[in-house]
């Protein structure tokens, strides 16, 4: 298994023009990374990835988009395409991609409602990726491709449509709390074939909030190691599938990602070193 981190874990910094890519590459790389996974809403000037990756030896490991399957369908289709792009560009050979959105007015229990189209979209994205030669990961994120439940039918209709395997998993072990899933038993149910994994950690709070889960739990962000998922029984539900892909952090604390992402890289390679 190999240590990345995407770029969103530096989220706030990279947005308030505080820290830029070079200096987002040698943090990763003095914490023990190995790759960058970018993020379509953060700058990605290729001349300053090509000067970052020169001076750290850093690889840019995967592109993810935020496509919206089941609004904007274009729009989304749009993010696929620019992921496409800019993999071929910088060498990625992973594509992460999202299913959709609930509306505003919609609830979690229509995902029935909204599955074809996603399906469309998944199938579409797994044919143009094919033709870069990128594997295609769906995320377990936001409503409607949650629960592993859900991955696991759109990966089995969206690979029985294309009549090949063209699209895997992206577990990402955090988000399954959100779903009120074991994230290991959730890791086991989708993992096999992955490429990419997210390690993230989420700590219970009697405060206020970041995240409520769907039953009303409410979470906080945490550094990994430091939460409440079992981060060594996901590696291990990984490692039993034969995983050797890249296991990048998405980090979402409160704490200063300056301090407490170098934390979370050092204790996510402790763990892939011990249980890899």
């Amino acid at each position: 298994m190999k240590l990345g981190c995407s770029t969103y874990s530096f989220l706030r910094p990279l947005r308030a023009g505080e820290l830029t890519l070079p200096e987002l590459f040698q943090v990763v790389a003095e914490a023990g990374g190995e790759g960058i996974e970018l993020l379509d809403v953060l700058p990605h000037e290729p001349e300053e990835i090509v000067k970052a990756q020169d001076q750290t030896g850093i690889s840019i490991c995967v592109f993810s988009v935020t496509n919206d399957f089941v609004g904007d369908y274009e729009t989304g289709m749009n993010k696929v395409r620019h992921g496409i792009a800019m993999c071929e560009l910088f060498g990625a050979k992973i594509l992460r991609t999202f299913a959709g959105n609930v509306p505003a007015d919609g609830t979690p229990d229509m995902f029935s409602e909204y599955q074809e189209q996603i399906i469309r979209g998944l199938v579409e994205t797994c044919q143009l990726a094919k033709d870069a030669g990128i594997h295609v990961a769906l995320e377990n994120h936001g409503r409607l491709a949650g629960k592993a439940s859900q991955v696991s039918f759109l990966l089995s209709e969206t690979n029985n449509r294309l009549g090949f395997t063209g699209i895997t998993a992206n577990p990402d072990f955090g988000n399954f709390l959100l779903t009120d899933e074991d994230p290991v038993e959730a890791v086991r149910s989708v993992g096999l074939g992955a490429v990419m994994a997210h390690i993230k950690d989420f700590a219970d709070t009697d405060s206020e909030a970041v995240f409520t889960t769907d039953s009303g739990r409410k979470l906080n962000g945490a550094v990994v190691g430091e939460g409440a998922v079992d981060q060594v029984g996901c590696l291990l539900a990984l490692k039993a599938h034969g995983f050797d892909g890249w296991v990048n952090l998405e980090y979402e604390c409160t704490e200063d990602p300056m301090t407490g992402v170098p934390r979370a890289l050092r204790n996510a390679k402790k763990l892939i070193l011990e249980h890899q």
